[in-house]
């Protein structure tokens, strides 16, 4: 896909366009996908956090895919910070070389980028937590005692019947980022459209 492609995709998303994921299922979601033990109030959560494993491949190319979407927004979306961190990841290190090239590519930079581990301080601010698989959401429930109102995988707002989860790049080639970068982008819509709908309470 090239780099006009992706801007087209940006374009629509933000324009607030349909891009497969409807608007009876985004209210189910915002409506279903609630977790009750953390009382910190809505409106004091500003985090819209990616976890990926060592933080330094796909959450930050998810949390600044996002970022540049939401650049667009007028509304109470504009409020929100996209945030990433890993469930095993150390601090302070760069991003992954691909993970930069295939955001350059978009002209999204990367390098500033500093990994950081997932914290409870973290969750606490975080309004809606997006995990790139399955074990990422599960890892925390197992080790957080509070967590966000709302954790779901990224692709779950990609088209109907697109993969859920996002394979980790890590080691492989330049192609497997991209791959991975586009699989993101497909789901900005979607994210856009879930979050606009996000009660302010």
């Amino acid at each position: 896909m090239s780099p006009a492609k992706h801007f087209s995709i940006f374009t629509r998303a933000v324009s607030g366009d349909d891009c497969g994921v409807s608007r009876r299922r985004m209210r189910r979601r915002v409506a279903g996908l609630r977790n009750p033990n953390n009382d910190t109030p809505m409106a004091e959560r500003r985090l819209i956090t990616f976890v990926c494993t060592g933080n330094i491949c796909r959450s930050p190319m998810a949390e600044r895919l996002l970022r540049h979407a939401l650049g667009a927004e007028n509304g109470p979306a504009a409020r929100l910070q996209p945030v990433s961190c890993g469930v095993a990841a150390y601090g302070g290190e760069a991003a992954s070389v691909n993970s930069e090239k295939a955001l350059r590519a978009v002209g999204i930079p990367l390098d500033d980028h500093r990994s950081r581990p997932v914290s409870q301080e973290l969750l606490d601010g975080t309004l809606v937590l997006f995990g790139m698989t399955a074990s990422h959401l599960r890892a925390i429930r197992a080790q957080f005692e509070r967590l966000p109102p709302h954790m779901l995988l990224m692709r779950e707002f990609a088209p109907a019947g697109a993969p859920s989860e996002i394979p980790d790049p890590y080691g492989c080639g330049l192609t497997q980022y991209e791959e991975c970068r586009d699989a993101m982008i497909e789901a900005i819509p979607g994210i856009l459209r879930f979050l606009r709908e996000l009660p302010a309470e």
